[in-house]
């Protein structure tokens, strides 16, 4: 009778599960993940498909990301998150660019030419609040903004707000903003 060891094999350098919003806002943590990230060929067509909207504005596409338990998606969102919030020449990022360098340097050159400057603001939702979708929207918008130091004026908190009012009625703005550190607004 085979062994366990011989039947199953196991591949070492994949992580654990992610704790995305964790993961992306603690800086050893991210790092060590960004610099360990091995993209498989899946990963790599899913990450360049949502990356196209960059260099392709009208690539206006909405994308949801499934798959099994294990299957890397809060690895690829991690990768997103830091791929948009950072330039191509920022220290934390460039384990990711060496990794898909490896594995196909035409597109790894690519990806970094269209991320030289420039950051997007990246709002990573915590859905175990037990709040409203809206509510958990705006809240990660406002930590956003508070975390990289982006000023939102009253305008824009009305901008996101009115976005969100699109979708459904918001209970408690005024709290939200100050639970987040923003201004409350009247």
């Amino acid at each position: 009778m085979a062994k366990i060891a011989e039947v199953v094999k196991l591949r070492t350098g994949y992580a654990n599960f992610v704790e995305l919003k964790s993961a992306f806002e603690e800086a050893q943590e991210n790092a060590e993940r960004m610099a360990m990230y091995r993209p498989t060929k899946a990963h790599r067509q899913a990450f360049e498909r949502i990356c196209k909207g960059i260099y392709q504005p009208t690539d206006k596409k909405f994308y949801l990301l499934s798959g099994s338990y294990g299957t890397g998606k809060s690895h690829l969102c991690l990768m997103t998150a830091n791929f948009l919030s950072r330039s191509s020449g920022a220290p934390e990022i460039a384990g990711f660019y060496e990794n898909y360098s490896k594995l196909d340097p035409d597109k790894a050159k690519m990806l970094k030419n269209i991320r030289k400057d420039g950051q997007y603001l990246v709002a990573i939702c915590d859905y175990y609040l037990g709040k409203k979708f809206e509510d958990v929207v705006l809240k990660a918008i406002f930590e956003a903004c508070r975390h990289t130091g982006t000023f939102l004026n009253l305008s824009t908190y009305r901008s996101v707000l009115l976005v969100i009012l699109l979708t459904a009625e918001v209970d408690t703005p005024n709290a939200l903003a100050a639970e987040a550190g923003g201004t409350p607004w009247s």
